[in-house]
């Protein structure tokens, strides 16, 4: 049986499209949190910051 093989480079995982991806499924069930509300006003902005820290490699990941 083959095996299958996937191949996606960071840059594909870290892609804004796949970040906003990962953002609908994580909201699931968790629309009302607080601090999932406040993420989410500026969804873009931080969206853009996410990736940009982590294509340059200085995201740390917080409390």
């Amino acid at each position: 049986m083959p095996r299958t093989v996937l191949r996606h480079g960071y840059d594909d995982i870290i892609s804004v499209e796949n970040l906003l991806a990962a953002w609908a499924e994580f909201l699931r069930g968790k629309r009302t949190k607080r601090d999932i509300q406040e993420f989410g006003r500026p969804l873009m902005r931080n969206v853009l910051a996410l990736h940009r820290e982590l294509a340059d490699g200085t995201y740390r990941h917080g409390p």
